[in-house]
């Protein structure tokens, strides 16, 4: 099989949190007074419809409008520590992207989520890459393949930890 291209997801297919968030993240606000339900909740809620720092931030102080939350340079930078030190590749993923590579097989990441987040934790590994798409709702990983295929042509394979984007891919 001549493979023309590998789309791969990012998160829990490439890297993971060693740190999980209800530890290392979640600090970021209990250190600030914040009540761990809120956190809890308010990070469900934000992890949905795609994270980001800022989001996460300002829904917990619509949740809690009594805490201060304005010290948004050092939640930033906390935050950034914590992802820095937390994300985690898989001990396969960077061998496998190297292979591929070798190969001349173009890698394209395909993740979804807030594209600025996204793109922040990818840095932070620092794989290789041809391209990236980040997918935002209501769009859809499915659109983005049909795309790569016709770059490309056929087949790409995708790889992904989630069952029903693979399966949104046979519809």
């Amino acid at each position: 099989m001549n493979v023309k291209c590998i789309a791969i997801d990012f998160d829990y297919t490439i890297a993971h949190f060693g740190d999980p968030a209800e530890k290392g993240l979640f600090d970021i606000f209990r250190r600030r007074g914040i009540d761990e339900s809120i956190i809890a909740k308010v990070y469900e809620d934000v992890v949905k419809r795609g994270f980001s720092i800022d989001r996460f931030r300002q829904e917990i102080k619509a949740c809690d409008p009594k805490s201060d939350l304005s010290d948004t340079v050092v939640i930033q930078q906390e935050f950034d520590t914590w992802l820095k030190n937390a994300l985690v590749l898989y001990e396969d993923a960077l061998p496998a992207l190297e292979h591929w590579r070798k190969l001349g097989i173009p890698i394209v990441l395909v993740t979804a989520g807030v594209s600025e987040h996204q793109r922040r934790k990818i840095t932070m590994v620092g794989i290789s890459y041809d391209d990236i798409h980040v997918v935002s709702p209501p769009n859809r990983k499915s659109e983005v393949l049909e795309q790569l295929v016709g770059k490309y042509g056929s087949p790409v394979i995708f790889i992904d930890d989630k069952i029903e984007d693979l399966q949104e891919t046979q519809k």
